[in-house]
């Protein structure tokens, strides 16, 4: 799932055998999508797959990969479209430096940046490769980039300066890439066996150089990292996250520790210890972190309460604020997305729970994790639902969601989600009666400036100045809100929550009784010329 400004794309495996890989695309509401577009080309009968960053978007540019068994081994294709999804350049192999059918990838890692002087996106796929010539299941750590938008691939570099190619076992893989050509690579290996240790590397060169020492990442007390690692970066910050066993010891339950940099990973934090659960006796089982904006969410999972929930911890670097729990009943591990600016703002975290048939669940926060929404149900309750991907939509505010849901005995892939701040219309739209409406969930960040509910009976694309669609249609009713805008709205205090004032319904000429009034709001910064903020989805109300 990719989501950003105006386009929305979902990649996921298709077919009765499922051998085939498809992409759904939609504008950056998500409220309605294409038909699936099948991107890859190859024979009938053969096993794809896709994980979480198998797509995205930037512009009107697609990029999606995919791991394929046609050769008999896992091997890892690409594909990309210049038109949001319309038509596609044909897939290409990525190359592990090993023949096709040669060597399997056992993990593997996609990421898309911008240049930042103007030029063609960056596409990065790093790749855990098992090599024949190494023998029981020996690994290489290989980066794989395009400086031409995918167009073509240069050579795989290996990563990890501490093992030659088919050298160590890897596992648990992650990639963060910033302004283009900062790659940030962080994973565990054995070189210390039997003890599992974390390492990064970092190449501001796109991956052509590396760091000539790998960076050991739970060098602080000796013991056995198993798990899950989770990376972020931002600017010249870098935050790594891990399972680590330094309490209980190899084979023993799991604690979260996490460390970061300032300096673009060339030096690094202590190591931190995040949670309050007790570590050697309480299991972390899965993480995810997020660096935005000065600040460091981590979500995770413990069984600290005997069934493992979710929990979700932020702050300033070093200093994380106490947790927050959000699941409750019971949690499979949690995915995390958002955006902050200024003080703060929306994040979201989304997870399916142990419930029978299993949900997708999801919760966010308005003011950078200070405090969380209660969680809600996205998916369809009656169906079970797994798989759950999330991402942050910065224009509209909007969390797009995708999840697997078992429907009538067959997994389809479902798209939902929402947006945090809402719009709400309160009393009876009739005649003589006093009517007004509430907003709730704006963002901290734009405490102060002014909001306005827009209404109309008409539904269309009338576009804000900055170019998002408010989903109304232009008529009179519209024009006289425009015109009367104190009457529609007012200031955002801190809570992101106001109420308009009351009015006599209805506010223009006669609205008769069954008409469909469509409604939005939006933040509005008038002083700076003006600038739009957060806006709702669209809702409705049927006159009496």
């Amino acid at each position: 799932m990719s989501s950003r400004d105006g386009l929305s794309a979902i990649a996921f495996t298709d077919g009765p055998a499922a051998d085939q890989i498809v992409v759904c695309a939609s504008d950056g509401r998500g409220l309605a999508w294409s038909a699936p577009v099948r991107v890859d080309g190859g024979a009938a009968n053969v096993l794809r797959y896709t994980q979480a960053d198998s797509v995205h978007v930037l512009g009107s540019r697609v990029y999606v990969g995919w791991s394929d068994e046609r050769w008999g081994n896992r091997e890892v294709y690409f594909n990309r479209s210049n038109d949001g999804g319309v038509t596609w350049a044909g897939e290409q192999r990525i190359n592990t430096t090993l023949p096709a059918g040669f060597g399997t990838v056992r993990h593997w890692r996609m990421e898309v940046s911008p240049d930042p002087m103007g030029g063609q996106d960056h596409v990065y796929f790093l790749l855990c490769v098992t090599e024949p010539a190494g023998g029981a299941d020996m690994e290489g750590l290989f980066l794989v980039h395009s400086n031409t938008a995918g167009a073509a691939f240069l050579a795989p570099t290996h990563a990890p300066a501490g093992f030659m190619p088919a050298g160590q076992h890897v596992e648990n893989i992650d990639l963060a890439v910033q302004g283009g050509f900062n790659v940030n690579v962080l994973w565990q290996d054995d070189r210390g066996a039997p003890l599992w240790t974390v390492w990064y590397q970092v190449s501001f060169t796109g991956g052509a150089t590396w760091l000539n020492v790998d960076r050991n990442m739970n060098s602080g007390a000796p013991g056995w990292a198993a798990g899950n690692v989770s990376l972020d970066v931002e600017l010249q910050g870098v935050l790594a996250a891990w399972e680590d066993q330094r309490t209980g010891g190899a084979g023993g339950p799991t604690e979260l520790q996490y460390a970061f940099s300032v300096d673009d990973g060339i030096n690094w934090s202590p190591d931190f210890l995040v949670g309050g659960y007790m570590p050697g006796v309480d299991d972390v089982d899965g993480l995810d972190v997020a660096l935005n904006g000065g600040h460091a969410i981590v979500a995770w999972r413990d069984n600290r309460l005997g069934a493992y929930e979710n929990f979700v911890a932020s702050g300033l670097l070093g200093a994380l604020n106490p947790e927050a729990q959000l699941s409750f009943g019971g949690a499979q591990a949690p995915r995390l997305d958002g955006h902050m600016e200024g003080t703060g703002d929306d994040f979201a975290v989304a997870w399916r729970d142990t419930m029978v048939p299993s949900r997708i669940q999801s919760a966010f926060t308005r003011d950078g994790g200070q405090s969380w929404d209660p969680a809600f149900i996205v998916s369809d309750a009656a169906l079970a639902s797994s798989q759950p991907v999330l991402d942050y939509n910065a224009s509209y505010n909007n969390f797009v969601h995708a999840w697997v849901a078992n429907d009538a005995g067959v997994a389809h892939a479902f798209a939902g989600g929402y947006r945090p701040a809402q719009v709400q219309a309160l009393g009876v739209f009739q005649a003589g009666q006093f009517v007004n409406f509430a907003v709730t969930g704006f963002p901290s960040s734009q405490a102060g400036w002014n909001y306005l509910v827009l209404l109309s009976a008409a539904s269309g694309a009338v576009l804000l100045p900055d170019g998002r669609s408010t989903g109304l249609g232009l008529d009179p009713i519209l024009m006289h809100v425009l015109a009367a805008r104190p009457n529609f709205g007012g200031v955002l205090p801190a809570s992101g929550n106001a109420t308009t004032p009351v009015l006599v319904f209805p506010p223009a000429a006669v609205i008769l009784p069954g008409t469909v009034l469509n409604f939005a709001a939006v933040a509005v910064n008038a002083p700076a010329g003006p600038a739009f903020g957060a806006l709702t989805d669209l809702g409705s109300v049927v006159v009496q």
